[in-house]
């Protein structure tokens, strides 16, 4: 496996990492010249406890689909690469290619799953529950909003960068603005209640209806150039290998 392309990613890439948090690592790998000609190749390889990789095709993928955590790899600050190649720097040049208005479907939809989460993790006489994929209870900012404050804090976190991404064309995986920072913190910290986050999160949503009205972003994300950067990038190591 060739990884052409390796960030830091998660909570630590988003600045809102806690003391306890794991190290996510993401990357791309370029497939050998006889798994391209052959008879295919996996498109992903996870290595434990926190590393995964995608095909660059897989990646492109996903990417023209607005996919929120692929997207972030492209706009990931560049001290949290730990791998680049020439390949890495041409797509992060060329990452607004990606963008379309479809990010407003993409990035509302997992805010909205994330809304669903924290809702669900609330309950019993403690107020906060298991609901399936963490244990929130052991969680010391859950327990003190009564919910799970890491899935609000990725509530707000989406609704905030696809609304970037709406009126600016620009996706903020690190929340620079210290307002913002500073509130995702609190929220992640179960400092807000939670009927401010259901409250704030509604006009967060409200606002990237009204974005979608007016963004810049096209219809659709460049395909064809996507196209003929695979193409180029897989027919490289054919070439080389022959």
């Amino acid at each position: 496996m060739e990884v052409v392309y390796e960030v830091l990613s998660g909570s630590h890439a988003y600045g809102l990492a806690t003391e306890t948090a794991d190290e996510d690592i993401r990357g791309i790998f370029m497939p050998s010249d006889t798994d391209i000609l052959g008879f295919g190749y996996r498109e992903t390889i996870e290595q434990k406890p926190d590393k995964v990789y995608h095909s660059l095709r897989k990646f492109l993928n996903l990417a023209l689909k607005a996919n929120p955590s692929i997207l972030a790899w492209l706009w990931v600050r560049k001290d949290f690469v730990r791998i680049g190649s020439p390949l890495s720097y041409e797509l992060r040049a060329n990452r607004e290619r990606f963008l379309s208005k479809l990010v407003h479907k993409t990035f509302g939809g997992y805010a909205t799953s994330q809304l669903k989460k924290m809702e669900k993790s609330v309950g019993g006489d403690k107020g906060y529950a298991m609901h399936g994929e963490r244990d929130a209870t052991k969680d010391e900012g859950s327990r003190h909003m009564g919910a799970d404050s890491k899935n609000a804090c990725h509530l707000m976190r989406l609704l905030y960068c696809g609304l970037s991404l709406l009126r600016d064309c620009y996706y903020p995986v690190y929340i620079e603005d210290s307002n913002w920072h500073n509130t995702l913190k609190q929220i992640r910290a179960g400092e807000w209640p939670i009927n401010l986050v259901l409250h704030e999160a509604g006009l967060l949503f409200n606002e990237m209806d009204e974005a979608l009205e007016y963004t810049e972003l096209p219809d659709e994300p460049d395909k064809e150039w996507v196209t003929k950067f695979l193409v180029e990038q897989q027919r490289k190591v054919v070439i080389s290998r022959t």
